[in-house]
């Protein structure tokens, strides 16, 4: 499963439950994430453990995709199903700060920035 945006690719990968981010997600507002949110949600039908959010080659993400992963954790944490875990790269700044703050939103969701 896989959403190619002008300058980013969102893969679900099942036989690892991973959904990896690359590129730079720079889309008009939430709305726009919608292509983005539909493959988390179906990753999330279809993992058995937890669902692997993998942003280590995404360079940038914007406000809009922020509000929008943001929203998903929100309701993954309401439904208590599926557990997330959120991967980060040290070297990329922005994921330091904005994975953190996605904890605030789940604080038993796993975040790990390699």
């Amino acid at each position: 499963m896989e959403v190619r945006e002008t300058e980013a690719v969102v893969r679900f990968a099942p036989e690892t439950g991973t959904v990896s981010f690359s590129g730079a997600l720079r889309l008009a507002n939430v709305k726009a994430y919608d292509k983005v949110v539909a493959l988390m949600h179906d990753a999330a039908k279809q993992v058995e453990g937890p669902l692997v959010l993998d942003f280590k080659d995404l360079k940038f993400l914007n406000s809009s995709g922020i509000t929008a992963i943001s929203l998903f954790v929100v309701g993954a944490r309401k439904a208590g199903t599926p557990q997330l875990r959120l991967v980060g790269a040290r070297t990329t700044a922005w994921q330091q700060k904005s994975l953190a703050n996605f904890q605030m939103l789940w604080k038993d969701m796993a975040v790990v920035i390699e």
